[in-house]
């Protein structure tokens, strides 16, 4: 796909740890989670509007070795989204958890 625009990310495509809760917990607290998914996220929501609508999308970002860089570099590539660095071997891409 040719473009006239291109968006190169220099910043953080992470994942995105998504649990369901019933409520979010007291202070000290619990609470079970009924449901957990993994997702790529951060950075790589806005290369994959970017390739949406239309422009190239690179990622000149960090991604390591482990299940989390597996996962952030198949959902890049499922989108067409490029990648400039080769994956770093001292650790894993990183992660943040979402409560929903």
């Amino acid at each position: 796909m040719s473009s006239d625009y291109r968006v190169v990310l220099a910043g953080n495509v992470i994942v995105d740890l998504v649990i369901d809760v019933p409520s979010l917990p007291e202070r000290g607290g619990d609470v079970i989670g009924t449901r957990t998914e993994l997702y790529a996220g951060g950075g790589f929501n806005t290369l994959t509007a970017a390739r949406r609508l239309g422009a190239e999308a690179v990622y000149a970002g960090l991604h390591g070795t482990g299940p989390y860089g597996e996962l952030v570099r198949a959902s890049l590539a499922a989108e067409g989204i490029g990648l400039v660095l080769p994956e770093r071997s001292d650790g894993d891409t990183g992660f943040c958890v979402a409560l929903v």
